[in-house]
């Protein structure tokens, strides 16, 4: 019905069998598609430590063969971070980097910030949660504890970890809006990722956005799919050993808490004002219609 206008149609490749007849029927129409690219397949499935029936492991390597395939037909792109463009725009089409967004309305911060530091989402040693956990154990502060929420093959070990060391708390799964509510009240949220793991240079971790969303002060990791301007809004490690975090957050803890306080609110105003769904969908959207 709008092949006659200027038209786009955007999709989600990692879900092929939705993107891959939008885009062949979109084109066919003279219609331009674009690709909005949060990870690459074959990342998307690997990073998780499933044990797979033969079954499955068969399916998921189809479903990698045919939407890594496909991934190289797009118009246009939209990647999370420049080095998924790398991996997938061989063709050097048109692109827009799109790290995420900040919800607009979501403006309310806490006054208060209980003396516990938080990590919420995949709860996998690969991504650094069990030398987050070895960190913490190294750090003498005894007015800390410890909160980690989220499932993954860890859990079984933190259970035990946080059965000898009552600082340690595993939280479970609980709701989004409840994991929101415990990132307002944190003092510190931590994302240990570590930076020498191969999805590393592609990743910009959604929790991210939603930490500094939160107003609580962030440390991460500096993964290099961060842009350098966030950086003034989050601690970064340097390093991922357990004795640099624990260095790291000694320091950190030992700032005055006004200031600890003080960078959540600043990360807080730099996602809402630059980097909110407003704001991102109008940069989406001068992106294809050429302004």
């Amino acid at each position: 019905q709008n092949a006659d206008k200027e038209a786009f149609v955007i999709v989600d490749p990692l879900i092929p069998v939705i993107a891959i007849p939008s885009r062949k029927v979109a084109q066919k129409n003279g219609i331009k598609v674009a690709a909005i690219v949060t990870d690459l397949p074959t990342l998307s499935t690997n990073m998780k430590e499933r044990k797979e029936s033969k079954l499955k492991e068969k399916c998921l390597s189809v479903y990698q063969r045919i939407a890594d395939t496909d991934l190289h037909s797009y118009d246009y792109y939209i990647p999370l971070t420049e080095s998924i463009n790398d991996g997938v725009n061989i063709a050097h089409k048109p692109y827009c980097v799109v790290e995420g967004f900040a919800d607009s309305e979501d403006k309310q911060i806490s006054e208060t910030h209980e003396n516990y530091i938080m990590y919420a989402g995949g709860v996998y040693e690969k991504y650094g949660v069990k030398t987050l956990v070895d960190a913490f154990l190294r750090l003498n502060r005894q007015d800390i504890d410890l909160y980690i929420f989220g499932e993954g093959s860890y859990v079984d070990e933190l259970l035990e970890v946080s059965k000898k060391n009552p600082r340690v708390k595993y939280m479970g799964c609980v709701s989004s809006e409840e994991v929101v509510e415990y990132e307002k009240r944190a003092l510190l949220l931590v994302n240990p990722r570590p930076t020498d793991e191969k999805f590393a240079k592609y990743s910009f971790p959604s929790k991210t956005m939603e930490y500094l969303l939160s107003g609580t002060a962030v440390v991460s990791t500096r993964l290099p799919g961060i842009p350098d301007e966030y950086w003034d809004y989050m601690y970064g490690f340097d390093c991922h050993a357990p004795q640099d975090i624990t260095l790291k957050l000694s320091e950190i803890l030992d700032l005055p808490r006004e200031d600890i306080i003080r960078k959540g609110v600043d990360g807080h105003m730099f996602v809402i004002e630059n980097k909110n769904n407003v704001v991102m969908a109008k940069k989406v959207y001068q992106f294809l219609s050429g302004e």
